[in-house]
C-alpha cells in the first residue's frame, strides 16, 4: 500500500514517468490485482511503446489467468514493437515448445535473425535451436555456414553451440575443439559439459566420454539430453 501511494504521488508530479507505471503495475501484480496491473502496464506503453518489459508483465498476467492465445499475442505485438525483444522471443519460444510447435519457434528466430542480422545473440539463439530440432543435414549444413560469425567472439555460448553443430554433422574434431573452449571459458556449463562428453564418446575415447558425462549429470538441474547422457554411463557401468 505504501509501495502504491509513493508511485502515484510520484505520476501526479510526473505524468509521463513510464517507469513509474511500470513499477506499479508490478506492485499491483504482487498484490494479485490484475485488473489495475494490466491498467497500469498499459499506461507504461503509451508513454514508451518500444519498452519490451510492460509486454512481459501483460503476458504473465494472461498466462496466469489461462489465456494463452491473448498472452501469444501480447508477446508478438511486444516483438513487433520493443527495441530490445529478446526476453519476449524467448518467452514465446517456450510457449510454442511446451506445444510443441517446433516448426513455429523456428520460423519465429529465423524471421528475427534476418531482421536483425548483426545480432550475434538472436543468430546464437536461431542456430541452436535449429541445432536440435532439425534432422536435414542438408539444413545442418546450411546452419553451419550461417553460424561462422558465432566464432569471432569468445563466448562460452557461442561455442558450445558451434560444438554441438559440428557434432551433428559428424565433424567430430571440430566439435571437440569448440567445446573445449567453452569449457575453457565457462568450466561449469552443464550443456557443454554434456556435449563434450557425447564428442568424446563419438570419438572412442570412452574413459573421457564417462568424465565429462558424469560431471554434467551430477547437479541437479535437467538439461536436453539429461536422459540420454545417464542411459550411456549406465551401459559404461555393465561393461
Amino acid at each position: 500500500d505504501k509501495a502504491v501511494t509513493k508511485l502515484k504521488e510520484l505520476i501526479k508530479q510526473q505524468s509521463q514517468h513510464f517507469y513509474a507505471y511500470n513499477l506499479l503495475g508490478q506492485v499491483y501484480q504482487l498484490s494479485n490485482k490484475a485488473s489495475e496491473a494490466l491498467s497500469a502496464f498499459d499506461q507504461a506503453l503509451k508513454i514508451t511503446p518500444n519498452w519490451a518489459e510492460p509486454y512481459r508483465h501483460i503476458a504473465a498476467i494472461q498466462l496466469a489467468q489461462k489465456q494463452r492465445e491473448p498472452a501469444k499475442q501480447t508477446l508478438s505485438e511486444g516483438i513487433a514493437n520493443a527495441s530490445e525483444p529478446w526476453e519476449l522471443v524467448n518467452e514465446l519460444v517456450a510457449l510454442y515448445e511446451q506445444e510443441r510447435d517446433y516448426d513455429k519457434a523456428q520460423r519465429l528466430l529465423a524471421q528475427l535473425q534476418q531482421k536483425y542480422p548483426d545480432s550475434l545473440a538472436l543468430l546464437n539463439r536461431y542456430v541452436s535451436y535449429a541445432v536440435n530440432h532439425a534432422a536435414a543435414s542438408e539444413l545442418l549444413t546450411q546452419l553451419n555456414q550461417q553460424a561462422q560469425p558465432l566464432a569471432s567472439v569468445q563466448n562460452s555460448e557461442y561455442l558450445d553451440t558451434l560444438g554441438w553443430l559440428a557434432f551433428k554433422l559428424k565433424d567430430y574434431d571440430s566439435a571437440k575443439k569448440h567445446l573445449t573452449q567453452a569449457l575453457t571459458l565457462a568450466p561449469k556449463q552443464t550443456l557443454s559439459q554434456y556435449h563434450l562428453g557425447m564428442t568424446y564418446h563419438e570419438l572412442g575415447e570412452q574413459g573421457l566420454a564417462q568424465q565429462w558425462l558424469q560431471q554434467a549429470v551430477a547437479v541437479k538441474q535437467d538439461f536436453p539430453g539429461k536422459s540420454d547422457a545417464i542411459a550411456l554411463l549406465k551401459q559404461f557401468k555393465q561393461h
